[in-house]
């Protein structure tokens, strides 16, 4: 059991009592034993090889019950009979015999193992038999377990190779980290063109993850001094508090986590089994997920090309310090799918502010007239935050601003001199946050090829250190080792636009959650949760309406004017307070969907009109509940808006409690936008999640997204200081007024989990 506390204290670095980390037990390896190995196995053969690329090859013995030497090596019988203690152990052996090879290495002195054999799913729910037993047997011994599944690990840094996989040579060195649960996805990183863009610190391949898991693998390398920047193939979140804090550590010590993962989009899920819970499906399993990740400032890209693009930016550019781009291309439309591609992820695209350098003759302009212009992209270049004031027609050439993005196309630049000023002054203008230059990248030394190696350049030396400046070739592919070269002024070349545009947002988010944990959550004072939470205890339930209310009520979300009227002349009486129309809805905690129900009655005006309609829907409710069930009538002021969205909170097995935006669509929900976040929540994170859902708005004036935002904070307030109670929440709708209005809730659903 000592070696399981010393395991557990610390996977990087050694604790207190100098047991080995993950990182020293694999990589510190200098006796390695194959377990398993016999003439013409594949992975005996790869293995043997990779060691040999090892800066200090380490001594090796291999292990089979019939063999006394296998490719040249000392075979024994055992682990019993080994000739010297191994540090680490390759189990090339079936997964069903690993858990006792584990014990049989522990005892030989063995730190580390690696399980090359898969363990395939019997078809049951649950964990597999196979991965079950070697995770006892981790527990029991101590040892750091890779696998089953797994190909194994490689450090170029340090020059340690115990990797199973196909090394035709050793990988570039670097500050990237990757974790893999896939050993094919982690080969395809390994055969891509790296060159020197992406070299690696480490690569665990971490296979079934019986021991050690995605987070464990990556809280390893958030604390290894050789990475800066962590590259993640997971098939699910194993252990999201893990996650999370490793998210936060690697936030203040500035470095990035970058995750690609199959998306859930289409896997069978139970059906909801709450109102609130219906409510707030949208997005199911997917959504959750993505919405965890982006909480914690974790990029999730969408393909191998992406996470590679953007692993190479983050390894040779500075976060970006806002979300104002400048453009630079050698062709008009070039620029404009550039363009899109920015501003599809969130950023803007300001005019230069100057004084630029122009050209010394008059330039077409690389983004055409409003009139050439049928999606308004000039509009949107000029409308968003941070943006200048257009180019006046008027304003000669050779002095004064440009335009952004910038044409360097032979028609609008006939010297490269001028080319080189204009960029020059692009790129050193403070109204950019980052510089994106598309072009082809050079491969020779032709005049076009000088001509845009001296435009790179003067981009990369006119920028601030802190502002990334990229070169990006249009498409996806190759790169010439010219432009692969990080060693050159502009280098290396991004490839594909569309991931270069990815990168940089994800390097934004990035920079954007290291910001965010220095803002507080706020307090809202005078909350008495002690209170709230009482009131909740007892048995799994559905809180009727008022009490739901009643709850936002106590945590200052607001709401719609109401009352619980138990007789008709209440009702009226009310109606007449609130000077205009209302609704009048049956109150009992066992009608969930009261507008289907029939016991709802909108835009009710007039005392007779309100006893009437009291009347009403009471008489129906009784032949629904139990009279004893039947509250009375919620009578609520109907109010307009300019949007309107179900806000609510869900608990989740694995995430915890979530807070969920979406717009409200009161016909089959077929609206899939949806934003979801953890609880509680931070003021800015409140405000990606409004411009995330992108409210219609429904007049002429915007929605209250500030209002919108504060309620999102006080309901994961909800979440967060109730999660032991409530098990889901839902506000149907949420009514948004216009800009500067507020916003109110028109109804509410809380379901209680059982507490005693």
């Amino acid at each position: 059991m000592g070696r399981v506390r010393e395991r557990e204290a610390g996977l990087h670095g050694r604790s207190g009592g100098g047991a080995p980390g993950l990182l020293e037990s694999i990589f510190d390896a200098r006796s390695i034993a194959l377990v398993g190995a016999s003439p013409g196995s594949y992975w005996a053969d790869k293995a043997i090889r990779n060691l040999a690329l090892c800066r200090r090859p380490p001594r090796v013995f291999t292990v089979h019950p019939g063999l006394k030497r296998v490719a040249g090596l000392r075979c024994v019988r055992s682990l019993s009979q080994a000739p010297f203690p191994p540090d680490l152990v390759l189990i090339l052996a079936p997964a069903a015999a690993a858990p006792e090879v584990v014990r049989q290495a522990a005892r030989a002195g063995a730190r580390a193992a690696i399980v090359v054999g898969d363990a395939r799913p019997s078809g049951d729910a649950g964990v597999p038999p196979a991965i079950e037993a070697l995770r006892r047997a981790a527990v029991e011994t101590g040892m750091v377990v890779l696998g089953p599944g797994s190909l194994g690990a490689m450090s170029p840094v340090s020059g340690a190779y115990p990797f199973v996989g196909r090394l035709l040579s050793a990988p570039p060195s670097g500050r990237i980290g990757i974790v893999s649960q896939s050993g094919a996805v982690a080969i395809e990183i390994l055969r891509a063109p790296l060159d020197e863009r992406l070299g690696l610190s480490r690569l665990l391949c971490i296979g079934s993850g019986a021991s050690i898991g995605p987070a464990a693998a990556i809280e390893a390398l958030v604390r290894d001094p050789e990475t800066r920047a962590i590259g993640v193939h997971i098939d699910a979140v194993d252990d999201p508090a893990r996650l999370a804090a490793a998210a936060e550590e690697a936030h203040r010590a500035h470095k990035a986590i970058v995750v690609l993962r199959p998306r859930a989009a289409g896997r069978p899920e139970a059906p909801p089994a709450t109102r609130a819970e219906a409510d707030l499906a949208s997005g199911g399993t997917e959504a959750r997920v993505a919405g965890f990740l982006r909480h914690h400032g974790i990029p999730d890209v969408p393909s191998l090309e992406a996470l590679i693009e953007t692993l190479a930016f983050l390894a040779h550019r500075p976060l970006p310090a806002g979300r104002r781009v400048g453009i630079v291309s050698i062709s008009a439309g070039a620029a404009r799918l550039a363009a899109e591609a920015v501003l599809a992820e969130g950023f803007h695209l300001p005019a230069p502010v100057g004084p630029g350098i122009a050209p010394a003759r008059k330039r077409r302009a690389a983004v055409p007239a409003a009139a050439k212009d049928p999606r308004g992209f000039a509009a949107r270049v000029r409308g968003g935050p941070g943006g200048g004031e257009a180019r006046s027609a008027e304003q000669p050439a050779g002095v004064g601003t440009m335009e952004n993005p910038l044409d360097l196309t032979g028609r609008s630049i006939e010297r490269e001199e001028d080319g080189t000023a204009a960029v020059r002054g692009f790129a050193a203008d403070r109204a950019f946050d980052a510089i994106l230059f598309v072009t082809q990248p050079p491969d020779g030394n032709t005049p076009s090829d000088r001509r845009i190696a001296a435009w790179v350049e003067a981009m990369a030396n006119a920028a601030p250190p802190d502002r990334p400046a990229a070169a990006v070739r249009l498409l996806h592919g190759s790169l010439p080792a010219r432009a692969a070269d990080p060693s050159r002024p502009g280098g290396p070349f991004l490839a594909g636009v569309r991931e270069a545009a990815g990168a940089l947002a994800a390097a934004a988010r990035i920079r954007e959650a290291g910001v965010r944990l220095d803002e507080p959550i706020p307090a809202l004072p005078g909350i008495d949760v002690a209170a709230a939470g009482a009131r909740l205890l007892g048995p799994a339930r559905t809180l009727s309406e008022p009490a739901s209310l009643d709850l936002l009520g106590r945590f200052r979300v607001p709401a719609a004017r109401w009352r619980l009227c138990t007789t008709a002349t209440a009702a009226a009486r009310f109606a007449r307070e609130v000077g205009g129309p209302v609704a009048v809805k049956a109150a009992s905690p066992d009608i969930e969907r009261k507008a289907e129900a029939g016991v709802v009655a909108t835009r009710v005006s007039g005392d007779a009109a309100v006893r009437a309609a009291f009347h009403e829907v009471t008489i129906r409710a009784q032949k629904i509940v139990r009279p004893d069930r039947l509250l009375g009538a919620v009578v609520m002021e109907m109010i307009s808006g300019a949007a309107h969205a179900f806000v609510g909170l869900v608990r989740d097995e694995r995430f915890g409690m979530l807070i969920v935006l979406r717009p409200y669509r009161t016909a089959g929900f077929a609206d899939r936008r949806v934003a979801v976040r953890a609880c509680p929540l931070r003021p800015s994170q409140a405000r990606e999640m409004v411009a995330e859902v992108g409210l219609d708005a429904e007049g002429d004036r915007p929605p209250d997204g500030e209002a919108l935002a504060e309620a999102l904070v006080r309901t994961a307030r909800i979440g967060a200081e109730l999660g032991a109670v409530v098990a889901a929440l839902t506000i149907g709708p949420m009514v948004v007024r216009a800009a500067g209005q507020g916003c109110a809730a028109a109804d509410a659903s809380v379901v209680l989990r059982p507490v005693g």
